[in-house]
This record gives C-alpha cells, structure tokens and sequence, in this order.
C-alpha cells in the first residue's frame, strides 16, 4: 500500500532496517494482545453478543451510518430517495438483530429504538446545514479583512508541490487583494444560494478553486474555499507580492530529493544533471516551474485553442519528490525553450541512446507494411514534433503529427488512411538526411516511434528511442516545412 500511493518511498523502503521497523510494533502489540487476553479472556468469546443494551447500541450505529446521506435539502427524507434509505437501514436493524438475538419477538421489541438511528441522521444534517448556512451568511468586506493568505491550490494533495509549502505563510496586506478576495467570496455565496445549479457549475477555462484564510480585523479567523472566475488575473494580482513570487519560483534543497525520474532510460547520474541545470537556469532566469502560475492566455487563440508558441514550447517535463523535514512534495516540472541551457542538456542525452543511424530499422518497418509483409496483428506509430516552426501569422510553434499504420489501415478505403500512407513515407524519407543536434535553436525535430511485432512476443520493448534532429540544408529544411504544410492542407481537405 505504501509503495502504490506514495510514489517518493520505492527506492527506500524495500531495506532490512524498514522492514523490521514496520515488524517491530506489530509483535510488540501482538505481545500485549496476548497478555491483556490471558488476564481476562473475551466475555463474548463463542457467543453472538455477550450485551443485549450493546447489540441495541450497534444496531442503532449501523443503520445510522446507512441514513447518513440523507440530508434535510438536497436528499429530503420524503423523497424516493429518502425512503429507499430508511428502508435499507431498517434492514440492517432488523437482520442484525435476528442474528444476534436469534428471536423474532425479541427483534420486535427493539424496533422502537429505530426511531432513534432516525432522529440521529436528520440530527446530523441539521448541523451540517447549520454549519452551511453559518458560512454563507459570513461574507466579511475588505474592510473588515486585516490579511488573506492562500493556503495553496494543491492544499488537499497527498504530494504538494514545494512551493505550497512557502506561500501558505505569506500573508496579504494590501488593499487591492482584500477587496478581490472579498468579491470573489460574495460572488461565490451569491452562485451556491442561486436555485439554478448551472450557475455556479458553468464551464470557465479560467477558473480555479482555492482555499483561503482570511484574519478579520476583530481578531476571528474565517477558512473558506473560494471559486475566483480567471486564474490568470488572480495570479498577476499575486505576482505584485514579492515574497510570494519568491515562494512560487523556489525549488527545494537539491539534498532533500528522494525520487527523480527524466526518463526512465536515463541514469541516475543523468537524471541528476538536468536537475541541477534547469534548477540553476530557472533561478538564474526567474521561470516559473510549475503550469500552474503561468498565464494561461499565453498560449490561447481567438477561436479559444491553444498553441505553444514561441518560448512556451515544450520538450517535455520531469517529477521530483522528496521530503523537507516531515513535509512531503512532489514537483511536476515542465522544460520549455525559455531554458535552452536544460533543453540541450537533455536533447543531448536522448540522443546518446539513439541509433547511430535511427532510420535503418524504421524505413525497413515502413516498407514491410507498405509491401503488404506485415503480420495481422502488426502495428507501428511515428511520432513527430517540430519545433520553432513558422505559422501563417508569423509566430514560431510546435507543430506536432503522427502517424499509425497497420493491417486495417493499410487495407482501408478510407481517404485519410490512404493519404497518411503517402506522407508518412515521404516524412520519414525526408528525415533521413536530418542529423542528430542538441542546438535549440532555429528548427529543429523530435522523432520517436514504436513497433509492435507479433511475431517476436519476447520482445517488451516496443518503444524506440527519442532522438532529435535538424536539417543542415536550408533546401532540405524548406522542403520539410513545405511537406508539413502538405499534410495539413490535405487533412483539412479529408
């Protein structure tokens, strides 16, 4: 269990000093088990219950907990819902008591004690939505907020990100975030009190969910968990707080990282190097780390798409976990061409594990389809993305296509089938005459591809590796740039 839900623990914990430090309170409380039994054995050893008052007890607590959600709004107990419920409940009441009793005379007689498992959930309710009601109706102005901190977005994470960790202690002072806090939680009240639930469940891109606490100025504290309606503007409003623009670029303690993982071909040693080099790079360039303090407009376009452009590319991420005293984080880091250092750390080590020509394999692939000699259940994909590629509007991008070939595919009548075959073979003839590179800059390729032989089932591997190109022929990159323009004029015509 702990080594499936907590990732950051798999390269310790399997160790002789852990295991006998799991084992060690278990005998210990067996030990005792057995010396508490020896002094006094069970009084309901063999028995169904050694308690009539104590079966009645359980009984009650039972059904109770099958009642627990109705409430007095949204599941009412005069609904279908309700009684199907109550029904149930009283099922349990009734069969527990026959089991233990083993008397239906007796099982009659404490059916009245029902009514108090009853009067227990609509009890509970009743406090809930008292509670409910309670916050709702507490909605301070900016003039009654002394300071708002925000607990951070990933609060409830099993793995925070490091820099929660940070920015839960940065209190703001200023005018201008008590006055956005506050509106954001009016608006929010004025959304849950409205009878039309698409009001407060409308689709925002924009949106995020956010814990607060709000200190008032008449020395209480106010916990809420608020919906503010664009992330971007939050963020921007955020960013004017030195101290917590501080706290959202930091990384933790290079020594504090337990679990590190680039790609799972990489050494240790590898993994380590692009650590070190983007954390040194981000710090040096003040970049954000995390997606989640970046402007989300950046990438977006008119039509309400996104598009990585420009800076913002990607070439992939990495995790890094750990622990900093008793505080656990996991950070989720995205490697974008705003760190062209980190970038060509890390295109040169894909490109050590590549073939020295990774095309021979693959065009003797493509031919075995394209010749009609693959196996039925014989599949292959190609994966290609350009980087730094010149839009119609001028912005560079990254243009990404792929392509996927097998039995059905080749035997289809479909146009798009047909025409991926064609240009497939012509990516990939063209891609042969790119280099390897670890240059960023101008355009430049990242190809990987995989193949599923059906006759070699002792093959796992399936994956090639990663590997990045450019062209150095201008007249070669031209007509690559050309071919992808081919290909996306065609599919639009499909």
């Amino acid at each position: 269990i702990v080594m499936n839900s907590r990732q950051v623990y798999i390269s310790r914990i399997i160790t002789m000093p852990h295991i006998l430090y799991s084992m060690l309170p278990m005998v210990v409380m067996l030990v005792i088990g057995w010396w508490l039994y020896k002094r006094r054995p069970s009084e309901i050893a063999h028995k169904n219950n050694g308690s009539k008052t104590w079966s009645v007890i359980m009984s009650i607590l039972l059904a109770f907990a099958v009642m627990l959600p109705i409430t007095m709004r949204e599941n009412d107990l005069l609904s279908v819902y309700g009684g199907v419920l109550i029904a149930a409940a009283l099922a349990v009441f009734f069969l527990y008591q026959l089991i233990v009793t083993q008397n239906f005379k007796s099982v009659l007689k404490t059916l009245p004690f029902f009514l108090v498992s009853v009067c227990l959930a609509l009890g509970v309710s009743l406090l809930i939505d008292t509670a409910a009601d309670n916050m709702l109706n507490t909605t301070p102005q900016a003039s009654e907020i002394e300071s708002v901190t925000f607990r951070g977005y990933d609060e409830t994470a099993g793995d925070p990100v490091y820099s929660t960790g940070l920015t839960r202690d940065v209190a703001f002072t200023d005018d201008e975030t008590k006055e956005y806090v506050a509106q954001a939680l009016q608006t929010a009240v004025v959304k849950l009190q409205s009878d039309n639930d698409m009001d407060y469940y409308e689709y925002n891109a924009f949106k995020v969910i956010e814990p607060v606490t709000i200190k008032l100025t008449n020395g209480k504290t106010v916990k809420r968990t608020i919906e503010f309606m664009n992330v971007d503007e939050l963020n921007e409003l955020r960013m004017a707080n030195e101290e917590f623009a501080a706290s959202v670029r930091a990384f933790p303690p290079l020594d504090s990282v337990q679990f590190l993982s680039v790609n799972t071909v990489f050494t240790d040693e590898e993994n380590e190097a692009v650590l070190e080099t983007y954390v040194a790079e981000a710090t040096q360039n003040k970049l954000f780390s995390g997606y989640y303090y970046r402007s989300r407009s950046a990438d977006l376009l008119a039509d309400g798409s996104y598009q990585t452009r420009g800076t913002n590319q990607s070439i992939g991420g990495f995790t890094a976990a750990g622990y900093v005293g008793t505080t656990r984080y996991q950070d989720n880091y995205t490697v974008r061409l705003d760190a062209p250092q980190t970038v060509s750390l890390i295109m040169r080590t894909y490109n050590a594990y590549a073939e020295e020509d990774p095309f021979e394999e693959l065009q003797n692939v493509m031919e075995r389809f394209l010749a009609g000699l693959a196996a039925e259940n014989d599949s292959m994909n190609v994966s290609i993305s350009t980087y730094n590629y010149p839009s119609e509007e001028g912005q560079l991008i990254q243009e990404q296509n792929s392509f996927y070939l097998s039995r059905y595919t080749m035997d289809s009548e479909y146009q798009y089938d047909i025409e991926q075959q064609k240009y497939m073979k012509q990516f990939v003839d063209l891609l042969s005459r790119a280099t390897k590179t670890d240059d960023p800059t101008g355009v430049f390729i990242r190809m990987n591809w995989y193949y599923y032989d059906s006759a070699n089932q002792d093959d796992d591997t399936t994956s090639r590796p990663t590997v990045f190109l450019h062209f150095e022929n201008e007249t070669d990159e031209q007509e690559y740039l050309e071919l992808i323009e081919a290909w996306d004029a065609a599919q639009v015509l499909m």
